[in-house]
């Protein structure tokens, strides 16, 4: 389930998004979304992680803790995350950090990480090996545009290294003062990309960005349209980068007129921009030794040969991530707010294994985030529960049963 910032007059998402790019909002929770990028942390968990076990992220916190991502280093994890606000405000969410050892165990207690009373959303998170670059969303409640992307490095110990940027994003060189929301930030080739989607002008809808960061979080130049076009809306964007440093960026995309389901489209650095997987809605993304794999609803495609595989029926929202011998995907096995968390691995060759249930009957249809530690082994970051009382969790995932 995804938090979806409302414009006040208008009833469906394309319409909603397509409002947003210039006007205030409210906060509501509605819909769902997953998205993943991994660069494989160096596999020194391989031999000693505690799979097929479930961590809790926030033990002590409160309940409300969702949009839980996960980002391996060399021995163990980082846990991003939003739990309720300490100011008690309603609907309003901060941005938490925790990471944990190879067997699960906390190495440090939750930290905060935003500050102020805005409602901060969506994290998302790259380390380097000594910095952990953290990037989310946040509803400032001001008017015209009140969505704006925010970042703070921590180091590995979870404490500040500086203040919360403020993202200034610049489009051909002039300042962008619409909106801007659902970031996405990969690392490689010792670059760091954030993507999300803005408000632009000559456009009714939100588009797609690609942004460079530099080691502070700053932006490094323009950012940049993905794939400009007007006449549609551009979301849930998502993207990786390869082992050759080529970045890639996916997004769900819809006409602004009419009800089409959302299509899964990417573009690579240096190519044209293309629909991947029809009515495949929000996509996920990974590369690795194995190539660039794109997940959306229905089918995962090796985005360099084109390779598609169908995925079950039944799986929604599935996250994927690459390794040497292909990559894994794990999704809902129901489209409902509670079902159980299902994988399927998936060959260089395209072919499929069957899918196999986690063991987590409950988890709640929030964004998946699933990454690469080593060859067969992943960490995934997930929720469990219903209501008020979701909270986050974590687990390392084998390749095969």
């Amino acid at each position: 389930m995804k938090t979806l910032l409302r414009a006040t007059c208008v009833a469906s998402l394309t319409t909603a998004l397509a409002a947003l790019a210039a006007c205030t909002t409210t906060s509501v929770t509605e819909g769902a979304d997953a998205s993943t990028d991994a660069s494989p942390a160096p596999a020194s968990c391989a031999g000693s992680a505690t799979v097929d076990t479930a961590f809790d992220v926030d033990p002590e916190g409160p309940d409300g803790q969702v949009h839980a991502y996960a980002e391996p280093t060399s021995d163990g994890f980082f846990v991003v995350y939003n739990r309720p606000h300490p100011s008690g405000k309603k609907g309003n969410f901060a941005v938490y950090v925790a990471r944990f050892g190879c067997d699960g165990r906390p190495v440090f207690a939750p930290t905060a990480v935003s500050e102020g009373q805005d409602n901060e959303i969506d994290p998302s998170a790259v380390w380097d090996g000594s910095r952990l670059t953290i990037v989310w969303s946040a509803d400032t409640g001001k008017s015209p545009s009140n969505l704006e992307l925010r970042t703070r490095v921590v180091g590995g110990d979870g404490k500040p290294l500086g203040a919360i940027t403020t993202l200034g994003l610049s489009r051909q060189g002039k300042p962008n003062t619409g909106n801007a929301w659902m970031p996405h930030i990969a690392r490689g080739s010792n670059k760091v990309w954030l993507t999300g989607a803005w408000g632009v002008e000559g456009a009714q809808a939100f588009q797609v960005l690609a942004q460079e960061l530099d080691e502070r979080g700053a932006t490094k130049g323009d950012a940049l349209d993905v794939a400009f076009e007007p006449k549609v809306t551009q979301s849930q964007p998502v993207v990786a980068v390869d082992t050759a440093g080529k970045r890639w960026i996916a997004w769900a995309q819809e006409p602004n007129e009419g009800s089409q389901v959302a299509a899964a489209w990417v573009r690579g650095e240096g190519g044209e921009a293309r629909e991947v997987v029809p009515s495949g809605g929000n996509p996920s993304i990974a590369s690795g030794a194995s190539g660039t794999w794109l997940a959306a609803k229905g089918a995962a495609v090796e985005l360099g040969t084109g390779k598609t595989t169908a995925l079950p029926s039944s799986i929604s929202q599935p996250a994927i991530a690459a390794d040497e011998d292909g990559a894994l995907v794990v999704g809902y096995g129901a489209a409902s707010a509670r079902a159980a968390l299902r994988a399927v691995r998936i060959g260089r060759d395209g072919a499929a294994r069957d899918a196999r249930d986690l063991g987590a009957p409950q988890a709640a249809a929030y964004p998946l985030r699933l990454a690469t530690v080593g060859r067969g082994l992943f960490v995934l970051a997930y929720q469990e529960g219903a209501g008020a009382a979701i909270r986050a969790k974590a687990r390392f995932v084998t390749a095969e049963p």
